[in-house]
């Protein structure tokens, strides 16, 4: 089936390579910094993968530089990572990776699109799970499991998964039906009553610097939640299929209860992601570091 375009408002011309949000308020906050585009992919009903360039992701601006279709005959979970790296999950529970390198996709050893790097992921093809899977800037996918957070690391050059991966970084998450990285760590949990609770877990000394925030401001959201890195985020209202974005800040929160309305007509598709390192943002580390 041929996928029908969304309405897009094309803005080619002058897109500068980096952006910076310009906001009033906390001064003090870092601001993201974005490349031109933030690579946004969706599964459709029909099976075809599309992928979609937002031109104004550090502003949440309606500006798009266009659409294409990379795929078809997908199905399962698909989710993305860093540097165009696309991740699915068959339905027999097969963890695939793969990447798009902007004009087509990757081939491995052997002449295929695709590395098969895990089995017995089919739990979150399962409608109640399909939004307890993330990956961050870095590559660190992170997953629920009742009341776990797990973190794994599939470690490209050795060929396997890193030492650790799999490892519970936490408890007490049974609560929350879904998470979102954004940056390095950064993560995002939604609760029954879809408030969502700010964790940012540094990596490097193992630890949580922010657990369990839930800000003054927040951000009536429903629907998914996915980001290109930079405390930037994306949600698809399934009422209205409108596609909207937002900005953390440590203080004071979200930059709108309501979110930017930036695109319609999305609420079809099966999984909307984005690549996990389209934007970045400087945070400060541990205390004493």
């Amino acid at each position: 089936m041929r996928k029908k375009l969304r309405s897009l408002c094309l803005a080619v011309a002058g897109i500068a390579a980096t952006a910076s949000v310009v906001t009033t308020g906390a001064a003090a906050a870092a601001e993201p910094t974005c490349g031109p585009v933030a690579h946004i992919f969706t599964m459709q009903a029909d099976g075809d993968l599309w992928l979609y360039e937002h031109a104004a992701p550090a502003t949440g601006g309606f500006e798009w530089a266009g659409a294409k279709q990379i795929g078809s005959g997908w199905g399962g979970k698909t989710f993305a990572g860093p540097d165009g790296r696309v991740y699915n999950i068959t339905t027999g529970g097969e963890l695939r990776r793969l990447r798009y390198n902007g004009t087509g996709w990757d081939t491995y050893p052997g002449g295929g699109q695709f590395q098969t790097i895990g089995w017995g992921w089919q739990a979150y093809v399962q409608a109640a799970n399909r939004g307890k899977i993330t990956v961050d800037a870095d590559g660190s996918i992170y997953t629920l499991e009742g009341d776990q957070l797990r973190w794994w690391r599939y470690d490209e050059q050795a060929g396997a998964w890193a030492p650790g991966s799999g490892r519970v970084l936490d408890t007490g998450w049974g609560d929350f039906d879904l998470i979102a990285a954004s940056g390095k760590g950064g993560l995002q949990a939604q609760d029954p009553a879809h408030a969502l609770h700010r964790f940012r877990y540094h990596a490097e000394t193992e630890q949580f610097i922010v657990r369990d925030v839930v800000p003054e401001a927040g951000w009536e959201r429903y629907g998914n939640l996915f980001s290109p890195g930079g405390d930037l985020y994306y949600s698809v209202r399934p009422d209205n299929g409108e596609l909207r974005w937002n900005r953390f800040t440590d203080d004071p929160g979200w930059q709108s209860v309501l979110g930017s309305t930036i695109g319609s007509g999305w609420g079809t598709d099966i999984d909307v992601t984005a690549t996990t390192n389209d934007c970045s943002i400087t945070l400060p580390g541990p205390a004493g570091s």
